[in-house]
């Protein structure tokens, strides 16, 4: 048996079934193709979800590492400042406290004479600063004078301006040195006149002579401070003693 075909040729039936064979093949891989597409693009649609939920759940990590850091640095914020503060308040009570020791002068040529007093010489030798507070001192400024006499006269006590008023210190102390609480360093000075004939009253106690002067520092939280120190060289003892004069002797 034969079939016509649309353009007037005939075939058999054998290739008639070959055709339809063909063509239910075509079909078939049509709708294999069809539905690789469709699970193709169903796996690339929960690709796309998983990348988007990890997207989130990322979003919501770097979100909480933020909120963890911020934390973390408002909390060291505030350990520091808590630091600061105990640190201020341990310096409030307890203070650095400089004074001044042990004043001494000494013969400025080695001839044998211990006598530190003589004709046309300088007067020079030290003292001791001493930090008996109990945190650190640092000096900011310094001055020490030797005194002895106005216009050529003997000082009759301690003027009412002190002779070093309106002077910048001369630093026998560096600026700069720390001093911790206990800790003692030792001052060298010398006097800018030369001693001419009062020497021997100076010698005797009859004519005053003082070592003054202050010394500025700060504390590790940056509070000034500035003690006075003053010291009479008394005749009968040797030595030098204090001044008991607030205005010229103090400590802060």
């Amino acid at each position: 048996m034969e079939t016509q075909l649309a353009d007037g040729r005939s075939v058999g039936n054998g290739a008639h079934k070959t055709m339809l064979v063909i063509n239910v093949i075509l079909t078939l891989a049509t709708l294999v193709l069809a539905v690789f597409s469709i699970l193709q693009a169903r796996a690339t649609r929960d690709a796309a979800d998983q990348a988007r939920r990890q997207a989130d759940a990322l979003d919501v990590s770097l979100s909480e590492t933020r909120k963890i850091a911020e934390a973390t640095i408002s909390n060291t914020e505030a350990a520091i400042k808590q630091a600061s503060l105990l640190e201020t308040s341990f310096v409030f009570t307890h203070r650095p406290k400089l004074i001044v020791r042990n004043v001494v002068i000494r013969r400025g040529v080695a001839d044998g004479n211990a006598d530190p007093f003589y004709e046309n010489a300088r007067i020079g030798g030290q003292f001791y600063l001493q930090n008996v507070g109990d945190s650190r001192a640092t000096i900011t400024e310094s001055g020490c004078w030797v005194v002895w006499k106005k216009n050529d006269a003997p000082l009759i006590g301690l003027p009412m301006e002190r002779p070093y008023e309106g002077k910048n210190g001369n630093n026998p102390a560096p600026a700069g040195t720390s001093l911790l609480p206990g800790v003692t360093l030792t001052i060298t000075f010398q006097s800018d006149d030369f001693l001419t004939h009062e020497a021997q009253r100076v010698r005797e106690g009859n004519w005053p002579l003082y070592v003054m002067g202050w010394v500025e520092y700060k504390d590790d939280v940056g509070t000034e401070r500035r003690m006075a120190f003053c010291r009479r060289y008394d005749g009968t003892k040797r030595r030098f003693v204090v001044e008991k004069d607030p205005d010229y002797d103090r400590a802060e």
